[in-house]
């Protein structure tokens, strides 16, 4: 007997879905569970600069800085608009640049950072360390100030990047008075960066105000005040993972994640076993921390949740969470963005990192392509209308020592592997200097590595495709091989890491030109030495930073923090450097809370909500969107852009959206032409205008991918248009206005991308004011669709396929047992003999073959989309009943699915869980004919 059954698989959308779901007990921790050896979370030992490398410095030039005037102490910031203020910066700019073409007489290579002016006159540059002398022996220098480690870049150069130096300088202000919480996964409470502060710095929290709260009994947790505060630097640690003991178990270097996080965010200043000195951004800071990993190294949902409330009751000022899930969605029903939403209402606000899996890029070896814009994997704890900060990462700046390898005369660098908790490891991390053989193991799938072979004492050599590094290396290890070495692409999109949880055999990767050397070579054997090389990193958006919008299309991240390797605070009071948005998460904690500590200062009356809303907006609006390529990256990578408190300092206009957000949302159905409306508020006492005015939009690139034969998404192009938004746009003192901006896309573009993106693309970018003498630039993000995002198919509609069961087992056959057969066998009678063996041994395993041997026309066959299918219910198991679709064409996040069986008739004979029908379905009483398997999604 044979049913054919036709699989018609839609995906029907609805615009909202109810969905009741409780929060699980435990959440994965993205960066927790390390197990990196104890030698390695110590002080680094990596050895100094030679004279020649090198550092990033700021040069220090004459003139005190324009706020360091004897009227700025009378005027306030207002003195920044005064006509001498303006003088003094060009003034200054001026001897800068100077300074500077002096310098390049003799090293003409000078790149120079930051410049500054109202807070500290000076700018930072990269400048050899035998030169530093010769600089400030120059004409118009007082000094040069190295700003990092030599060897590893380390949390003094990180803050440098968001202008923290300056904004010291003239505020002085370093967290003092500010409580920071962080919730996190350990802490090594006894570190120096924890140690308690000094007697003459002010602290909001004392013992007896964490007794009196205990006392109240409004807490999740019954402690003991005189166990739970440790000292002036630690008012309250508690774990509230564990329901026993609330005090132990909170220092575990097996769990190292939150010591690093809490360092970044407040650690005291501290010099190193090399002598450097290293602080977190609000050192001056207290710190609150609430241990909330199990045992197994996982978040528990529930602690989370207690601590979130409790560091509220508690009087903290910035939540930290460095942890989430990727590509989660809550539909609606999400209890943090309820706990954060009544945080913000106490004028608390939270930062939370955005993950690490990138868009499934790099994390899991996705294919990106037009027809499927929907690849968020931003964390769970993003939700359309949570006050929440979710965090992107930007990579730190300067020179850092990595590790390279000779193949004949040629060095070739590489590119560090980044575990769970952000550690960079290389191939001689784990293995001795000397000579290996390496095997061209091709992308990395079960056939390339069955075909390489016993790999015992050799290097897999493979091609980056869509295998995931962490599948690689686990088939890599399983195959005996000693490590890996990953080739990119021929089209570079910014990989700076290779992200793998396997971490006991190390993946580097290498240049697309050095591996084709690799393949080249006549004798493929590399020489691991122990000599690093010099790497020159600039600041950019992070490779592995999560991105993508959810299915509600509220645009995030917000902002970007310094996330790529950060130097900070390790077990046995050392130091150790990582990477990842763990780390850029308390970046922005601790700008947060410094920018508090000012506000305070400047007597801002603001509270609550309304004093949360204002700080979040303060860091959004003048955050520093980072361009690639001419184009400014998407916003759904970096948000508002790199943190700024310079520029926050010198803002006096705020740009929001409807919403009154720092954003603009427009969803989905844009057309060629649409318009929204933006709200400015000059919060000073006198009018601001802004000469430029400007708006600049991008949507995805593509790129046409030969080995692939289809075009793939990466990177961003300009998206023309036109629009009413010009300057000059003037905002009067005190006054709040709002204006609609009207924008016209290019109709032919609109067009030619419709061909491309058959479901819609994104029309996104920045709102930009520049150029005002009295205010800083500020910026505003946007993102809309055009298309309608409902209609993307939850499935992918070409190769779509339900999967029938074969005794126990179960596989996709697009065509009849019979008919596949046949074809199978057609395509084995050209399979080499010395290969043979593996489809008899392994036939389930084998059925890579056809990739190799098959014809154009016999893949279109195997792979297309079963829209008709056949099976025999006669318990020979052989095809014997449907078991629902195939999971790996699923391309979007969905509330529920739900399947039906429906006879020629339309009959329903099965309505429910679609991977339950083989169990609930009586498909040998059926008769036989024609049947139709379709499958509902909800988003």
């Amino acid at each position: 007997m044979k049913h054919r059954i036709l699989s018609r698989a839609r995906s029907l959308t609805a615009a909202a879905a109810m969905m009741c779901s409780v929060i699980s007990s435990s959440g994965v921790l993205q960066s927790a569970a390390a197990q990196i050896p104890p030698e390695q979370k110590t002080a680094s030992s990596v050895s100094q600069q030679k004279s020649n490398e090198p550092v990033t410095v700021i040069v220090k030039v004459t003139g005190d800085a324009v706020m360091a005037q004897p009227e700025a102490v009378e005027m306030g910031s207002d003195y920044l608009e005064t006509d001498e203020a303006m003088q003094l910066t060009a003034q200054y700019k001026a001897v800068q640049e100077a300074v500077q073409e002096r310098i390049r007489a003799f090293y003409p290579d000078l790149q120079v950072g930051f410049s500054y002016s109202a807070l500290y006159n000076g700018f930072s540059c990269e400048l050899p360390e035998n030169l530093i002398e010769q600089v400030e022996a120059l004409p118009d220098v007082v000094c040069v100030t190295v700003m990092k480690d030599i060897a590893v870049p380390q949390m003094n150069q990180a803050a440098a990047l968001s202008g923290f130096p300056a904004y010291y300088d003239y505020t002085g202000c370093s967290g003092e008075g500010q409580v920071i919480a962080v919730i996190d996964s350990e802490l090594d409470y006894t570190h120096p960066m924890f140690a308690p502060l000094a007697d003459d710095i002010e602290t909001a929290v004392s013992k007896e105000d964490v007794a009196k709260v205990i006392s109240s009994g409004i807490l999740n947790r019954d402690v003991d005040p005189d166990r739970a505060y440790i000292s002036s630097k630690l008012p309250y640690v508690v774990n509230y993972a564990d329901p026993d003991d609330p005090y132990g178990g909170i220092s575990n270097d097996l769990q190292y994640h939150g010591t690093h996080v809490s360092g970044i965010a407040a650690g005291n200043t501290f010099k190193t076993s090399d002598g450097t000195e290293l602080s977190g951004i609000a050192r001056d800071a207290q710190l609150m921390f609430f241990c909330v990993s199990t045992p197994r190294g996982y978040i528990d949902g529930d602690a989370g949740l207690a601590a979130i409330e409790d560091a509220v009751k508690l009087h903290a000022d910035v939540i930290n969470m460095s942890w989430g899930s990727d590509a989660t969605e809550y539909w609606g029903n999400n209890p943090f963005s309820d706990a954060v939403s009544a945080a913000d209402r106490a004028g608390v606000i939270v930062c939370n990192s955005a993950g690490n899996a990138d868009n499934g890029t790099y994390y899991y070896g996705r294919t990106t392509i037009p027809e499927n814009p929907d690849t968020g994997m931003i964390s769970d704890k993003a939700e359309l209308g949570s006050p929440i900060m979710m965090v992107a990462s930007a990579e730190n700046a300067g020179v850092a020592q990595g590790d390279a390898f000779l193949l004949g005369e040629r060095q070739i660098g590489l590119i560090p592997m980044m575990d769970e908790i952000g550690g960079l490891f290389y191939l001689s991390d784990s293995l001795t200097p000397g000579e290996y053989e390496y095997v061209d193991c091709q992308n990395g799938t079960e056939r390339d590595f069955l075909r390489a072979g016993d790999l015992s004492g050799r290097i897999a050599l493979v091609q980056r495709a869509e295998v995931s590094p962490t599948a690689i290396t686990a088939k890599a290890k399983a195959a005996g091989a000693s490590g890996v070495i990953l080739i990119d692409q021929k089209h570079p999109d910014g990989m700076n890491y290779i992200f793998s949880t396997t971490t006991s055999i190390v993946i580097n990767g290498i240049s697309w030109l050095d591996g084709q050397a690799m393949l080249a070579a006549e004798n493929k054997t590399l020489t691991i030495t122990s000599e690093p090389i010099e790497r020159e990193y600039v600041s950019s958006v992070s490779s592995y930073t999560s991105w993508g919008v959810k299915a509600s299309l509220d645009l995030r991240p917000d902002i970007m923090g310094i996330g790529g390797r950060v130097r900070s605070a390790a077990y046995d009071g050392g130091d150790y450097t990582a990477s990842g948005t763990s780390m850029a998460s308390p970046y922005v904690t601790g700008c947060t809370a410094v920018l508090r500590q000012y506000l305070k200062k400047l007597g801002v009356e603001l509270t609550g909500s309304d004093f949360a809303a204002y700080v979040r907006r303060l860091l959004m609006n003048t955050a520093v969107p980072y361009e690639d390529g001419g184009n400014f990256v998407t916003p759904r990578r970096q948000g508002a852009g790199l943190v700024s408190l310079d520029r926050a300092m010198a803002a006096k206009v705020l740009m929001t959206g409807a919403a009154g957000d720092a954003k603009v949302n427009l969803f989905d159905k844009l057309g060629d032409t649409f318009s929204f409306d933006l709200t400015l508020t000059n919060y000073s006492d006198e009018a601001v205008t802004y000469p430029q005015a400007e708006i600049r939009l991008t949507t995805d690139g593509t790129y046409y991918d030969p080995e692939l034969e289809l075009d793939r998404t990466a990177g961003q192009q300009k998206l023309n248009c036109t629009s009413d938004f010009t300057g000059p746009v003037t905002i009067a003192a005190g006054e709040t206005k709002t204006v609609t901006v009207s924008i016209s896309l290019d109709a032919a573009q609109c067009r030619k991308l419709e061909e491309l993106f058959k479901y819609g693309f994104f029309a996104e970018g920045y709102i930009l004011l520049s150029g005002a003498e009295n205010s800083a630039d500020i910026s505003i993000p946007m993102l809309g669709y055009h298309g309608d995002w409902a209609q993307i198919p939850c499935s992918d509609p070409e190769t779509d396929t339900v999967k029938i069961m074969f005794g126990s087992d179960h596989d996709s056959v697009p065509l009849s047992v019979v008919r596949t057969s046949l074809l199978y066998k057609q395509i084995l009678e050209r399979v080499p003999e010395e290969e043979i063996y593996e489809v008899i041994e392994e036939p389930f395993k084998a059925f890579w073959f056809d990739c190799d041997y098959a014809t154009k026309e016999e893949k279109k066959q195997l792979a297309s989309n079963a829209m008709e299918c056949w099976i025999s219910p006669n318990r020979d198991s052989i095809a014997d009943a449907v078991t629902g679709f195939r999971y790996e064409n699923q391309r979007r996040n969905t509330s529920r699915s739900n399947a039906q069986l429906l006879d020629a008739d339309g009959n329903v004979l099965y309505d429910g869980a679609p991977g339950a029908v083989a169990n609930n379905c009586e498909f040998e009483k059926l008769e036989e004919g024609d049947y139709t398997y379709m499958k509902k999604s909800w988003i």
